[in-house]
């Protein structure tokens, strides 16, 4: 299967997500969704088809980015005429635009045509489907630059500084082990008294088993 793509009419729908940006810019970002959907769905030739003269400075008529070919037309009838002639040189092709007259031509040519809406659906769920698997992938351990790739996200994540000395919390020491509380000996509770929690130790004898001050 043959797929090409109508790259401006696709990245300036309504529905493609917004890029912020040059042109160039989102010109690039469609490069680099199409060139990971290419190798997810086993595409085994994916044309991208650009209007030559929209803010395209410096650049090869005809190029190839991994896998994804990319053609910048320059005829007087541009990208419409480009997809055209291409649909009638090659057989079981697809042609991804919302362009009623270039969908009309091209279905003359047997070029089977797919709605922008419907080919993003499967491109998002194919990449969706990617970044899910690498996440249960237990063996693929990825840096913080791949994930930030992945996701296509700039921002710096910022990581909390760590506690210093001074504003650690302090706890109390815990009394040796070897100190126990003192008793009287002989002595107990007369009837109808309730026996002292602390025994017959005084508050500061308590105080100082437990390691505690006081204020």
């Amino acid at each position: 299967m043959i797929l090409i793509i109508d790259g401006y009419n696709l990245i300036l729908h309504p529905a493609w997500p917004e890029v912020k940006g040059s042109l160039e810019d989102r010109r690039n970002h469609l490069i680099n969704q199409l060139i990971r959907y290419r190798k997810l769905d086993s595409i085994s030739r994916l044309v991208l088809v650009f209007d030559g003269s929209q803010g395209v400075c410096d650049f090869s008529p005809r190029s190839h980015r991994q896998g994804v070919e990319i053609i910048y037309a320059l005829e007087a009838d541009k990208a419409d005429g480009k997809i055209i002639s291409l649909s009638h040189q090659w057989n079981d092709v697809q042609v991804v635009t919302a362009d009623r007259g270039l969908a009309r031509k091209a279905r003359r040519n047997k070029a089977i045509i797919i709605p922008p809406e419907i080919f993003m659906r499967n491109l998002f769920r194919s990449l969706s489907r990617e970044s899910k698997e690498v996440c249960e992938d237990g063996e693929n351990k990825l840096d913080a630059d791949e994930w930030l790739n992945i996701f296509e996200m700039e921002e710096e994540i910022s990581i909390p500084p760590v506690p210093t000395q001074h504003n650690k919390t302090r706890f109390p020491s815990v009394p040796p082990r070897n100190k126990t509380p003192k008793k009287n000996k002989g002595s107990s509770p007369k009837e109808g008294e309730r026996e002292s929690p602390l025994g017959d130790m005084s508050v500061q004898e308590w105080m100082e088993w437990m390691g505690l001050e006081e204020e």
